[in-house]
């Protein structure tokens, strides 16, 4: 609050005048002047990204790109064969596999429709992996 007197003697006036300035504070994931935006950072097998902390635009991590950060690298530091379609996450031995598929290696299906996954016969059989604790289909074939 800023006060000053105005005038002489018996004649003055008492001015105040008081200064507001608000700040809005957004949720946690909520940016922008309005809190609008939101976005939460992420790191899996879909997408890698942060959040900048003032705007909350999605800034990929390295290697990443694309509008959503989908865009994934490739790895020449993997030890592990990716199969049907997985990639390696850069620096890291573990595969990202595709929709559809599970093991340390994609090598697993991770559904599966007897006629449509399993062809020319196959039946489709569920399996528990004891080293990655996970159930996954293998097709088995008719004989001949």
């Amino acid at each position: 609050m800023f006060c000053f007197f105005s005038g002489e003697n018996e004649n003055f006036r008492f001015l105040c005048r008081i200064i507001i300035a608000l700040k809005t504070y957004c949720r946690p994931t909520f940016y922008g002047k309005q809190c609008s935006i939101q976005c939460i950072p992420n790191d899996d097998c879909t997408s890698s990204y942060t959040c900048d902390s003032i705007t909350g635009e999605k800034l990929c991590s390295p290697g990443w790109s694309g509008n959503e950060c989908i865009k994934h690298p490739t790895s020449s530091r993997c030890s592990l064969s990716c199969q049907n379609g997985g990639f390696c996450r850069t620096n890291q031995s573990i595969c990202c596999c595709p929709k559809g598929y599970t093991g340390s290696n994609c090598q697993y299906l991770s559904t599966c429709t007897s006629g449509i996954t399993c062809l020319n016969g196959g039946l489709c059989s569920s399996t528990y992996d004891t080293l990655s604790r996970t159930y996954y289909f293998v097709c088995n074939c008719p004989n001949g």
